[in-house]
């Protein structure tokens, strides 16, 4: 994990890149997370193109990044 959790706006949403990049993982690692139920996110509209995507909240991502800090 590359970002401490006082970096992340509890109340922004990041894309699927953004939180690969937060977490140093691959965008295809992110989407294996939400699939599993690892991670929550949720299907939103994004963008100029208005198309869903998953979305993370900031919350979402902070509390993973706590967990793995504490174990």
């Amino acid at each position: 994990m590359k970002k401490d959790s006082l970096a992340i706006a509890a109340n922004k949403w990041y894309t699927v890149d953004q939180a690969a990049t937060l977490f140093g993982v691959r965008a295809a690692t992110i989407r294996d997370w939400l699939k599993d139920g690892y991670l929550e996110g949720s299907k939103r509209t994004y963008g100029y193109g208005r198309r869903e995507r998953w979305m993370i909240s900031g919350k979402e991502i902070a509390r993973l990044l706590r967990e793995h800090r504490q174990s």
